[in-house]
């Protein structure tokens, strides 16, 4: 994803400057990409809650859920590191995945 610079930078820039510059923010712009990758929600779309309001298919607590939009990605890895540990003494229920 290439960036271009605008009009005022580009005359300011000239020859290699110019190339060398691109060069630069062009990586910039793909390391950032690239380190800014966001937490993937654990769902399954086998949703069924027990009666701790726990979810079945991916071992998240319902506040768990309906907060996960708004939760930083430190947030959202701490979730996950609960459901890991939720999972393991769930109890298998139809349609269920390991």
């Amino acid at each position: 994803m290439p960036v271009r610079l605008g009009v005022g930078a580009e005359k300011a820039l000239n020859g290699c400057y110019r190339r060398f510059a691109k060069f630069f923010l062009n990586l910039f712009v793909c390391y950032t990409h690239v380190m800014r990758q966001e937490v993937k929600s654990p769902c399954v779309r086998n949703c069924c809650l027990n009666e701790q309001d726990i979810c079945l298919g991916c071992a998240r607590h319902l506040d768990e859920i309906i907060g996960w939009g708004s939760y930083t990605d430190a947030q959202k890895i701490e979730v996950l590191k609960r459901t890991a540990e939720r999972s393991k003494t769930l109890k298998p229920h139809f349609g269920w995945r390991p």
